[in-house]
């Protein structure tokens, strides 16, 4: 970013209040109705240019740091509208699965806690209602970890911001296009919003190829169509590559956004993501099944059972992941704690330090000493915990207790993620609270399915990530007030909330959930069904299969060695290692589409010169994201009309 701005302004306004009231109205039905009909993502990018256009059109334009406010209340509504719409959604699901095949292997239904779900008998499901006394309890017990969650991303979340904003000035590369976006609809500097439209126009005409022709031809018709060579999400090259190595997986995501994010990702890193993704699941894949019934090591004769050709690029990508690399990625993340930790020691002291006595500074730019931040954080971990020592009183409570340390670990992970590459899911420390209710059941005979009913704080790390992202740097970028974000988010969760459970109710009343009127329910649901009993299955002996392996383990940390070894030899910076841990999870597609836009902007840098390139790439990838979102909101839109048309009946 050319612009930074340094004094910090309230940017929470009654405009913006009317941004969230008007979001929660109109969007929060649309998405719980996608999500029961359709697998499509709905782009909020349309109420940000309503209100930013409107209000120009009054005389009175936004400011900067409304407009940052409004772009991000709207987009968060998808994450956090569809959270809370899944909040009601999933209670209705737990009824799904106590009535169904999958809940009754594991356990008696009439054995069901009262705080999990009414009785199966209740008046609440014959008239299909949420508001009935049967439901307090279940709501309450839920609504606990979900305040909890909060609490701990947003202490979390200044500690990630004076750490990578502050002191290590990490390029936050998707934070640089949603803050020059944002600016070129909003301040309009002509030479920059000329070719941010022409990005936008770029953006449309592509999106409307890759994704306007499969949703509109899947509304109309039922059928998807699409244009060779633009498959979404990827094109699937594993049918062709397994002919000569079986196992391996290969495949290009043709999606423009998903290429030119790589603009502002550091190159070394892109190379480390390539070289690690390629390598794990091109070569390893194909190598793991080969030597299945040469090398005594039970991860390969499982992944030899589970894989089979034809299966598909994403199958086989989630396959391979659960059998072979999970116990890799463990070690590698670990590892990546402990080697950002030493590599910037000196940072995290000077960091901690500021924030346990605040300079004068750092209390106008809107931070929180950071003996409130912890005492919020352990606070938020310790209701957790009394909750699950309330409902479950048999369950050794002990083993809960490093979680807190393991989540607080990898929160600094999360932030490292989003702060280098823009991405903080790539990361995430997998199927902890799993493995340790497997090991309860395993070694200490915990064999009761209570613990896997219980409620738990689930990745306070990534979504303080998320928070370091959008209230954090790019707000600093548009000169808004960390606490603003805040305050419109807390507002935004209590209006989102209330409007989920609405028409939530609604579309309940209306059909049963799932049924033939909510046709990717049914879909979906049966899937999550098998998902979400899947663990529990191996914890009390319904399913014998080991889901830690110390070999595997143990190869992750020789990547992590020789990952090490390599950045030495060729004097680069330790931060690639977050290329290494995000590699171990990121699909050859992706890692093929970050490659090829790193290619792409070296050929465009060389031909419109290195000072222009740095200055105007960021608003050519806003263009193309506004651009593609118009697509996706639109096409969503169609989509949901047609579908409403077809559950009517006349």
């Amino acid at each position: 970013m050319s612009k930074e701005y340094v004094e910090l302004k309230e940017g929470f306004t009654l405009r913006v209040f009317v941004a969230l009231v008007y979001s929660a109205l109109i969007l929060t039905p649309i998405i719980i109705y996608t999500q029961l009909v359709t697998p499509i993502i709905i782009s909020p990018i349309i109420i940000f240019i309503i209100f930013v256009e409107f209000s120009r059109y009054l005389g009175k334009p936004l400011t900067l740091q409304e407009a940052f406010l409004i772009y991000f209340c709207s987009g968060m509504i998808v994450l956090v509208g569809a959270v809370r719409s899944i909040f009601w959604l999933d209670l209705l699901f737990r009824h799904y699965l106590a009535i169904g095949p999958f809940l009754r292997v594991l356990m008696d239904p009439t054995q069901i806690p009262r705080w999990w779900l009414p009785p199966l008998d209740s008046e609440a499901f014959a008239y299909r209602t949420f508001l009935h006394p049967d439901w307090i309890l279940p709501v309450v017990i839920t609504l606990i970890p979900t305040i909890s969650l909060m609490m701990a991303s947003i202490a979390l979340s200044y500690v990630l911001a004076q750490l990578y904003i502050e002191v290590e000035r990490l390029p936050f590369p998707v934070a640089q296009y949603q803050a020059e976006l944002i600016r070129n609809m909003v301040e309009r500097e002509p030479k920059r919003f000329g070719i941010f439209i022409l990005g936008a126009i770029f953006g449309l005409i592509y999106g409307t190829a890759l994704y306007g022709l499969p949703m509109v031809t899947l509304a109309l018709f039922g059928k998807s169509y699409s244009f060779p060579g633009l498959q979404v999400p990827w094109n699937d090259l594993t049918p062709l590559l397994e002919i000569v190595l079986p196992g391996a997986i290969l495949g290009v995501m043709p999606d423009a956004l998903a290429v030119t994010t790589s603009w502002v990702i550091p190159r070394y890193i892109i190379i480390t993501i390539a070289i690690t993704s390629l390598s794990i699941y091109l070569i390893g894949n194909h190598l793991a099944l080969r030597l299945a019934d040469v090398v005594p090591i039970k991860a390969f004769q499982f992944w030899k059972e589970d894989w089979f050709p034809g299966a598909g690029l994403m199958l086989t990508f989630t396959n391979s992941y659960r059998d072979l690399w999970i116990n890799a990625h463990i070690s590698v993340s670990i590892m990546a704690a402990i080697v950002s930790l030493l590599a910037h020691r000196r940072a995290y002291a000077r960091a901690f330090r500021n924030l346990w006595v605040l300079p004068e500074a750092m209390k106008k730019a809107g931070y929180i000493s950071l003996k409130i931040l912890l005492t919020l954080y352990l606070l938020s971990c310790s209701m957790v915990i009394a909750l699950i020592w309330f409902l479950v009183p048999d369950f050794p409570l002990y083993l809960i207790l490093p979680l807190v340390v393991w989540e607080l670990m990898f929160t600094f992970i999360y932030g490292w993620g989003v702060g280098a590459i823009g991405l903080a899911g790539a990361v995430e420390p997998p199927y902890m609270r799993e493995g340790i209710l497997i090991f309860s059941a395993h070694y200490l005979g915990y064999k009761k399915m209570d613990i896997w009913l219980a409620p738990w704080m689930i990745n306070p790390g990534r979504d303080a990530a998320l928070l370091l992202n959008n209230a954090f740097r790019v707000g600093y970028w548009c000169g808004c007030k960390p606490s603003s974000y805040i305050k419109a988010m807390i507002v935004a969760n209590v209006l989102w909330t209330i409007s989920a459970l609405a028409f939530t109710e609604l579309f309940w009343k209306m059909a049963p959930i799932p049924s033939a009127a909510y046709p990717w329910a049914a879909v979906s649901w049966a899937l999550a069904a098998v998902r979400s009993t899947y663990f529990p299955s191996i914890a009390l002996g319904k399913m014998i299969r080991p889901v830690f392996h110390v070999d595997m383990f143990i190869l992750g940390i020789i990547i992590g060695l020789v990952a090490i070894l390599l950045f030495k030899l060729f004097k680069t910076p330790l931060t690639a290692f977050i290329g290494v841990v995000s590699g171990l999870t990121i699909a050859p597609p992706i890692a093929l589409s970050l490659l090829i836009g790193l290619l792409l902007g070296l050929v465009a840098e060389r031909f419109k010169g290195r000072e222009w390139w740095r200055t105007y790439r960021t608003s050519i990838i806003a263009g193309i994201a506004l651009g593609e979102g118009i697509v996706i909101a639109l096409g969503g839109a169609l989509m949901l009309i047609v579908k409403s048309i077809w559950i009517s009946p006349y």
